[in-house]
C-alpha cells in the first residue's frame, strides 16, 4: 500500500514537472492564445482601415455613404477593398513557424512588414497587426501581433497564394478607376472639339431643362437636332472607367505636346468645370500614323488621358466608342 502511494506521489510530481515545462516552452515562445487575436470576426464592422507599408506612404480607407474614400480624397475600388476586409475577417492560421524560423520573420518585418490597422466608426480597434514575408511556397503570410513576439503563417483557404498582394500596392492602384461619372442632368454646357477635325466638333447647351447643340465651326451647316438623340448621348457619362490610373508615372510633358485627338469639356449646374485630353497611344508610337477622324478610331486601342485634376488614365477605346460622336449625328 505504501509502495503505491509513493508511485502515485511520483506520478504527480511528474505530471506537475511536465505541466511547468511545457508551459515554461510554451511563454518563452510568446504563443498565447490573445497573439493570435488580430482576426476580426465579421467584415461589417470594419469602418475604418489604416495601411502603412515601407515602400509607399501611410494610407487610409474610411467607409463613407456606401463606398469607401481614400484619403479622404478619391473613391476607392470598392473590388480591392472588399478583397482586403475579406482577408481580414476571413484568414486562418495555417501553421505555426517553428522557433529556428521566428529571428529572421521578426527581423525581416522592419523592412517588408505592413502594418495594418482596423477600426470600427466608433474608433474602437478591431485588430492591430504586421504582415510580415510569404512563406517559401508562397502559400501563407507570416503576421505578427502589434507587441507580440510569435508569428504566425496566415492564409485564406479558399484562395491560393500569400497575402501580402491584396495590401502591398500603391495609392493610385486603390483608387477608383471611374474617371467620369456624371448625372446627365447635371450638364448645363458640353464641349467635345476634335482639333485635327474641326466640322465634326460641337457644343451642347442646356436651356431651361432642354438642350441644343451646334457646330463649333461657324461654316458647318446646321440642322435640325434630334432631343431624343441628344438625351441619350449624355447619359453615356454616367460612369467610365479607366483601364489603370498612371499619374506620376507618364512622362506627360512629352505627350502633351503633341495636338490631341480630342478635347471633351463640361460644365455643371453647380459651375464646376472640368475637362479631358485624348492622346491616341497608337499615335506616339507609329510616327506614321496621326489620328484625325472619328472614322480613323478602329485602328485605336487606348488612349492617354489628362483631366483638370492633372490625373492621367489609360482608357481602353471600347469605352469611348460612344462618347466620340461627330456634329452629324444629332440632326434628324
Amino acid at each position: 500500500m505504501k509502495k503505491i502511494l509513493i508511485l502515485s506521489l511520483l506520478s504527480l510530481v511528474l505530471l506537475l514537472v511536465y505541466l511547468f515545462l511545457l508551459k515554461s516552452k510554451s511563454t518563452s515562445q510568446g504563443i498565447e492564445i490573445e497573439d493570435r487575436a488580430f482576426v476580426v470576426e465579421d467584415m461589417n464592422d470594419i469602418d475604418y482601415l489604416t495601411i502603412k507599408n515601407p515602400g509607399y506612404p501611410l494610407m487610409h480607407l474610411q467607409r463613407q455613404d456606401g463606398y469607401w474614400v481614400l484619403n479622404q480624397k478619391y473613391k476607392a475600388d470598392p473590388n480591392i477593398v472588399s478583397n482586403m476586409i475579406g482577408v481580414l475577417s476571413k484568414m486562418e492560421i495555417k501553421y505555426i513557424p517553428p522557433r529556428t524560423m521566428l529571428e529572421k520573420i521578426l527581423g525581416d518585418l522592419d523592412q517588408v512588414g505592413i502594418e495594418i490597422k482596423t477600426y470600427t466608426k466608433n474608433g474602437e480597434v478591431l485588430s492591430d497587426f504586421i504582415m510580415g514575408s510569404n512563406d517559401n511556397q508562397e502559400s501563407a503570410t507570416f503576421c505578427v501581433k502589434r507587441g507580440a513576439n510569435q508569428a504566425y503563417a496566415m492564409h485564406v483557404s479558399v484562395t491560393e497564394g500569400g497575402l501580402r498582394n491584396y495590401f502591398n500596392m500603391p495609392q493610385r492602384e486603390i483608387r477608383d478607376k471611374t474617371f467620369i461619372d456624371i448625372t446627365p442632368n447635371d450638364i448645363s454646357q458640353l464641349r467635345l472639339d476634335y482639333l485635327k477635325n474641326k466640322s465634326s466638333s460641337f457644343s451642347i447647351l442646356k436651356n431651361e431643362n432642354k438642350y441644343s447643340v451646334a457646330p463649333l465651326e461657324k461654316f458647318v451647316n446646321r440642322g435640325v437636332a434630334n432631343p431624343k438623340t441628344i438625351n441619350s448621348y449624355l447619359l453615356e457619362f454616367d460612369g467610365i472607367y479607366a483601364e489603370s490610373i498612371r499619374t506620376g508615372e507618364i512622362k506627360s510633358d512629352s505627350i502633351r505636346t503633341r495636338i490631341p485627338f480630342a478635347r471633351l469639356d463640361i460644365k455643371l449646374e453647380n459651375d464646376k468645370e472640368m475637362f479631358y485630353e485624348f492622346y491616341p497611344m497608337i499615335d506616339l508610337m507609329v510616327d506614321s500614323i496621326n489620328t484625325s477622324s472619328v472614322l480613323d478610331l478602329k485602328r485605336v486601342e487606348r488612349f492617354f488621358v489628362f483631366d483638370h485634376s492633372e490625373d492621367v488614365f489609360i482608357v481602353q477605346n471600347r469605352k469611348l466608342n460612344n462618347l466620340f460622336k461627330t456634329y452629324d449625328y444629332f440632326l434628324n
